[in-house]
């Protein structure tokens, strides 16, 4: 068995548009189609570009292989991506040296030992189970009204 002739027969028939079919003439020149797009072209003219270049293709066949063509591009670009390694979860999104030299300076800058204005750092999943719990509206109520009858006292006495 030879590879190499294998390998420049598949390449020769890949390269031969006769045999291919129009999503994968599609997909040779997709990034020129994007960037005609994004300058403003009209779908309609490239498919008539298209159409004078010998790729026989109406205006719904070309949107709904366009359609599919991003599908499978963003459906790549999702499984190429490496999932990030995290050690703390920053809602910022802030390296560990960074939030720790923020820390560092927010205790630096603050007075008594305590920091004045320290980054909170949370885990996603415990704001989750806050917005799921059910919120006691009336119980919030009745502790606002002690407050302010709290404050408003203090303020009589002072």
């Amino acid at each position: 068995m030879d590879s190499k002739a294998i390998a420049d027969s598949l390449r020769k028939l890949a390269s031969d548009k006769s045999k291919r079919n129009k999503t994968g003439i599609l997909r040779e020149v997709f990034d020129d189609i994007e960037a005609c797009l994004a300058a403003g072209i009209s779908q309609t003219d490239v498919v008539k570009v298209l159409n004078d270049h010998g790729l026989e293709m109406t205006y719904g066949t070309f949107g709904t292989t366009l359609r599919r063509l991003r599908l499978q591009r963003d459906k790549r670009s999702t499984a190429n991506r490496q999932p990030a390694t995290r050690q703390k979860a920053d809602p910022i999104g802030r390296s560990d040296e960074n939030t720790a030299s923020v820390e560092t300076e927010a205790q630096a800058d603050s007075s008594g030992g305590q920091p004045d204005n320290q980054q909170t750092i949370f885990n996603p999943s415990d704001l989750r189970e806050l917005l799921n719990k059910k919120v006691d509206l009336v119980a919030l109520a009745k502790i606002g009204k002690e407050l302010n009858r709290k404050r408003k006292h203090e303020k009589r006495g002072d």
